[in-house]
């Protein structure tokens, strides 16, 4: 997945800290449904800086595209999956399938959490600057 971003700060590891405008899932493109009611959301993420990018240089990023299906399967996907799967346990009756339902759907999203928070804190760079696309004394 390519998305372009704007170099904040450069750190020692040879990574910079970059910012990336996020998608809605219109993919953005107001323009096509005459208005947008997304706010606009800048996330801030470290990358990989393979094409010696310097602050304030607009790039082209790259992203991990199988890894982030993985991770968008494990948010979207599996909370789901667990609350279908309580409400089908076989030993299980009546009203507590509806418990059941939930209390799977709870693991789920705790599941989520606390791998979310495992990420932020492994920090795990997933993000690489391609190529600079714009210099910031050239703009």
């Amino acid at each position: 997945m390519q998305q372009k971003a704007i170099v904040k700060e450069l750190l020692p590891n040879g990574g910079a800290v970059i910012a990336v405008e996020r998608k809605s899932a219109c993919s953005g493109d107001c323009d096509s449904c005459h208005g947008c009611a997304h706010q606009t959301e800048i996330v801030t993420v470290t990358a990989h800086n393979d094409a010696g990018a310097e602050p304030g240089d607009k790039v082209q990023v790259e992203s991990e595209t199988g890894r982030v299906l993985r991770l968008a399967l494990l948010l979207y996907i599996m909370p789901m999956i667990l609350m279908i799967g309580g409400y089908l346990l076989p030993f299980v009756q009546g009203n507590w399938k509806v418990l059941a339902a939930f209390l799977g759907l709870g693991v789920g999203i705790g599941i989520c959490v606390i791998y979310s928070g495992y990420m932020k804190k492994k920090n795990d760079m997933t993000f690489h600057i391609t190529y600079v696309l714009e210099k910031k004394n050239e703009a």
